[in-house]
């Protein structure tokens, strides 16, 4: 009689246990398949800062500026393939494909100053970047 209480209350046990083991593996399963359907199927979207608008008729001050940032760009030795003047920013194209995007209404000398800084940082990481935009008080950058 002890014997086969033993045996009831063992096979008790491991029921017990397969049923926890079985739940957990449902959870787990449950989890790792939301997290690659959000992965395969939905798409990460973002909206550009940027207006779709092209570039536009450039006024005197603005192609100061474009020569401005062009020397200090070509002082700090970042080579430059483009520059486009939309809206408010400039956009610079660099010649590794790396889109910097700077600000028409802050000082340009002290956001190539910015520039140089994170460049040599991310140098330093081994890190490259897709863009890199300088209009906000915090940098934004994409990594690529």
């Amino acid at each position: 009689m002890l014997a086969t209480k033993r045996k009831i209350l063992r096979s008790r046990k491991q029921l017990f246990i397969k049923v926890y083991i079985l739940i957990g593996l449902v959870i787990l399963g449950c989890v790792v398949g939301f997290f690659l359907s959000q992965k395969l199927f939905i798409k990460n979207s973002y909206l550009s800062p940027l207006s779709k608008q092209q570039e536009k008729n450039l006024s005197q001050s603005d192609t100061e500026n474009i020569e401005l940032l062009t020397d200090g760009l070509k002082q700090q030795k970042i080579d430059v393939a483009s520059i486009k003047q939309q809206d408010a920013s400039y956009i610079i194209t660099l010649k590794d494909g790396a889109i910097i995007i700077f600000s028409a209404q802050k000082n340009i000398n002290s956001q190539i100053s910015s520039l140089q800084v994170i460049l040599s940082r991310l140098t330093m990481e081994g890190r490259l970047f897709r863009q890199l935009d300088l209009r906000f008080d915090k940098p934004v950058i994409l990594l690529k």
